[in-house]
């Protein structure tokens, strides 16, 4: 999926004399992402005998929402520009709901994690306004519901982010 969604974010840079500074940060999605929904068919024969046999379509789709991202990004300064790398941890809620042929319908909520690398430059005027452009990439760990018929449903979610970031030095 592709998804465009804004941020709310807040950083400390720690800059000595020299040409190393590290950035602390925290960032928050305030906005809910839809996955797109997936389906596969199914054909259960189990109960073929007294004419309880079904087949259909199961369907699953997820949101996911309360996204955080903790980060540091160490990095060299020349000028009033930094080129810095990205290392973060992050949090998310993910709610999946599925429908199944040969089971009840559900709905479920599972906090998911991950970590984050990436690298970016960092540009900030005289007035203090500055200007960031990130590349990232985000590993969540693999999410897994059971449905009431032990049958099980996962996904590994991965993400490649470009971003681009205006903000007010204060």
């Amino acid at each position: 999926d592709t998804i465009l969604a804004g941020s709310i974010f807040a950083e400390l840079t720690l800059a000595g004399d020299g040409p190393l500074a590290l950035t602390l940060g925290i960032d928050y999605i305030p906005v809910d992402a839809d996955l797109d929904k997936r389906s596969t068919t199914q054909s259960s024969v189990q109960a073929k005998g007294d004419g309880a046999a079904s087949s259909g379509t199961n369907t699953g789709k997820a949101s996911i929402e309360d996204h955080f991202t903790f980060y540091i990004q160490p990095g060299f300064v020349v000028g009033n520009t930094m080129i810095y790398g990205t290392l973060g941890y992050v949090r998310a809620d993910i709610t999946a709901t599925w429908e199944s042929v040969s089971s009840t319908n559900t709905t479920k909520v599972q906090t998911m994690n991950g970590t984050k690398i990436g690298v970016g430059v960092k540009h900030v005027r005289d007035n203090g306004f500055f200007v960031k452009l990130d590349y990232s990439e985000t590993d969540y760990d693999k999410v897994s519901y059971t449905t009431t018929n032990n049958t099980l449903v996962t996904g590994d979610i991965d993400n490649q982010a470009i971003a681009l970031s205006i903000g007010k030095s204060f």
